[in-house]
């Protein structure tokens, strides 16, 4: 599977308002108003163009690979650090279909996987890496002060994910579970960093953090009855998250 996408998200708002109207329910127009605020507009866009490949191979169904590879341009980025790649791989062996296996007749699925891969952000609001100023007037003149601090070294927030999990049924499928361990690392978190006062801004969105989450995971299910009377069933999940 081979494929692309492209987005754009634009917007534009208006305001205008007013105090000291004569009353609520006649002379409540703009026009009306005994002291008119200034009134307010804003606007913005950006755009995401992605592509992306997929590939999964299987053999006599017990050996498993699968491939994926993204590449996304967000326009949220400067312009050296607008392309993220995240590529990810997978394999799994599904031991219940060797040879070696066939006299083992309470068990009827067995599979161990693997996967490795990344992903990557860009939850963050548009054109944080400008510095931009807003328009104001003093003294009857037109004037701009810097209202943000932009920082063009900002890049996509990545995170790799391990995985490593067994899945097996047993006694015709009466049953079934799942194990699993994960590992997740992500990298450059993307975050408002306070700035020194001195600098005339409050803080500035940087890549500041990294961040591990590991855990383990049990999932078991088992049918207790199952006639076409009644039917019993029952499901149990730990984890171990830090």
């Amino acid at each position: 599977l081979v494929g692309t996408s492209f987005e754009k998200n634009r917007f534009n708002s208006f305001s205008a308002s007013g105090q000291g109207f004569p009353d609520d329910e006649f002379l409540n127009g703009l026009s009306s108003a005994a002291i008119p605020l200034p009134p307010f507009n804003a606007s913005g866009q950006n755009a995401l163009l992605s592509f992306y490949m997929r590939g999964n191979y299987a053999w006599k169904d017990k050996y498993l690979l699968t491939f994926t590879a993204r590449a996304d341009a967000s326009s949220k980025f400067p312009k050296e650090n607008r392309v993220g790649y995240f590529p990810s791989g997978g394999a799994a062996w599904r031991v219940s279909q060797e040879n070696f296996m066939k006299n083992i007749t309470w068990l009827d699925e067995l599979k161990l996987r693997a996967s490795a891969g990344y992903t990557g952000t860009q939850n963050i609001g548009n054109n944080l890496f400008y510095t931009l100023y807003s328009p104001v007037s003093f003294g009857g003149e037109n004037g701009l002060i810097p209202t943000q601090l932009g920082n063009n070294t900002i890049k996509w927030e990545s995170t790799l994910q391990k995985d490593l999990g067994i899945d097996f049924s047993v006694f015709k499928s009466k049953l079934t579970g799942t194990f699993g361990y994960y590992q997740k690392n992500t990298s450059g978190v993307l975050f408002n960093t306070p700035v020194g006062r001195s600098s005339g801004f409050g803080e500035v969105i940087a890549n500041v953090a990294n961040i591990q989450n590991r855990g383990l995971e049990l999932d078991l299910n088992a049918e207790f009855i199952n006639n076409k009377n009644f039917q019993w069933s029952g499901g149990l999940n730990i984890s171990r998250n830090r």
